[in-house]
């Protein structure tokens, strides 16, 4: 070899050190550059960058929450992009060890654990309330780590079931099927003793349904920011996804609904009812009254109808097919079992006669409902609604054959009970108009003659007793 080529090797060599060099002074801040965004975190040695799982229980508005534990686990994935035994024995168990692997921490979710407009770790919005909640930590000092490096986790949630549903047809909880991979950060103390997270890159694999989001750790668009207490640290907004919570959130769905099943007892099997009734001398109890009913459901909620059978009197047996074709305008909304197929979010117009009623059975609890009486000449509706067993006051329409409809801003919500205490209620009743026949009130008569019966018996009794004392007087001038 000679002394050029030499030469030109010592050359070789000694960019191939400078370039290395700038590189790794570069790479640092590069990597904060990336990471500096709002969907990750960058920490420092005093204070390091830390994680935290979210979790959404999404239930129908006014659901009373479910004692739940749920349960999550961060399992090891690679160490340096190495999957050896002796890579992943070299990673710290995150959360509680649960053998092998894997680590867990868990959310724990209580009846107290409800709505409130004042607390931003909970929002409501299209008949559902969302409670959020978060883990501890995932990076606390005790955590072990064993050298500098790229620490990748897996997140997801297990089903194990610390609720258990009693009946499938009642009532469902859905689990998530959400997988999160989490990227750990290690840099070493400037003072050589011990290590800390520089820096976490959360990346949503999986949404809630199990299908691919498309996200990876090579795609660093797809990041979520999973810092505790939100992306600014404590800051909030409120609203649904917005808050002071991690971004990396599991959300599972709670429903209270009634059952699909045929209804057997009226006073459990349905969950929601409108009722019609007429009042008054002169009513006519054969007569149909109009109602538009619209009802929402909770947006967790997949049906698309709910179930509306007719009940008349005391009987405990809804009406057959043939016997409910007077009860909806729409025809085609019948079904051959004896039902209305009512579509949600649709108006539609139903017609009840005195002593009948719309049950709902397998309607959700969330779900809100407005109904509008349309007017009927020579009667004022009235109506009195009853919710969670607590009867409101009756409202009257302002004119006689005037329309009147339950609120509207908000809509009433459907509340159902978990043990069947209650049956949400809207009772209509009309009064027909006083009949005055010669100018006397219908409503008056039973006073008159009570009256009149009076007078006539005062009236016997004067002549009886002036007629008596007349006779008496002629007796003693008789004698």
């Amino acid at each position: 070899m000679n002394k050029k080529t030499i030469s030109y090797l010592r050359l070789a060599v000694c960019l191939a050190f400078v370039i290395t060099l700038l590189i790794g002074m570069a790479a640092p801040s590069l990597a904060s550059n990336q990471m500096n965004s709002t969907n990750a975190l960058v920490g420092t040695e005093q204070n390091p960058a830390n994680a935290a799982i979210t979790k959404c229980l999404a239930m129908g508005q006014e659901t009373t929450t479910p004692g739940v534990t749920f349960t999550f686990q961060i399992a090891k994935v690679s160490l340096n992009d190495q999957t050896t035994t002796e890579a992943l024995a070299a990673m710290p168990v995150i959360g509680n060890p649960s053998g092998g692997n894997n680590g867990t921490l868990t959310v724990n979710y209580t009846s107290a654990d409800v709505y409130n407009a004042g607390n931003n770790m909970t929002a409501r919005a299209n008949q559902t309330d969302y409670l959020y909640k978060e883990t501890q930590t995932l990076f606390p000092s005790t955590v072990q780590w064993t050298r500098t490096g790229i620490y990748v986790y897996r997140v997801t949630e297990l089903t194990i079931p610390t609720y258990y549903i009693q009946d499938a047809t009642r009532e469902t909880l859905t689990y998530s099927k959400a997988q999160y991979d989490i990227v750990v950060y290690v840099a070493a103390k400037a003072n050589g003793t011990g290590f800390y997270v520089w820096a976490i890159g959360a990346y949503p694999i999986l949404n809630d349904e199990g299908t691919q989001t498309g996200s990876t750790v090579g795609n660093p668009s797809g990041k979520v920011n999973p810092q505790p207490g939100g992306p600014t640290g404590g800051g909030g907004g409120g609203g649904v996804g917005n808050g002071p919570y991690s971004r990396m959130i599991f959300t599972n769905k709670y429903l209270r609904h009634g059952s699909d099943n045929p209804p057997v007892n009226p006073n459990t099997d349905h969950k929601f009812r409108i009722s019609k009734a007429v009042t008054s001398i002169g009513a006519d109890s054969a007569l149909y009254f109009n109602f538009d009913v619209t009802i929402q459901k909770p947006v967790i909620s997949t049906k698309t109808n709910y179930r509306v059978y007719v009940y008349e009197g005391t009987s405990t047996t809804p009406l057959a097919y043939n016997q409910i074709t007077a009860n909806v305008q729409n025809q085609t909304l019948l079904n051959y079992s004896g039902y209305i197929d009512m579509p949600i979010g649709t108006t539609v117009r139903f017609m009840l006669k005195h002593n009948q009623y719309l049950a709902f059975t397998n309607i959700d609890a969330g779900a809100t409902y407005i109904i509008n009486e349309l007017g009927t000449q020579y009667y004022t509706p009235s109506y009195t609604l009853t919710k969670g067993g607590v009867a409101a006051g009756t409202q009257t329409a302002t004119s006689e054959g005037g329309s009147l409809s339950t609120p509207t801003t908000p809509a009433v919500v459907i509340s159902i009970s978990p043990t069947n205490a209650w049956i949400d209620k809207a009772d209509f009743s009309n009064k027909y108009r006083d009949i005055i026949p010669t100018g006397i009130a219908v409503n008056d008569l039973p006073f008159i003659t009570m009256i009149a019966i009076a007078a006539i018996g005062l009236g016997g009794y004067l002549f009886f007793r002036i007629r008596s004392h007349k006779k008496d007087e002629v007796a003693v001038e008789a004698n």
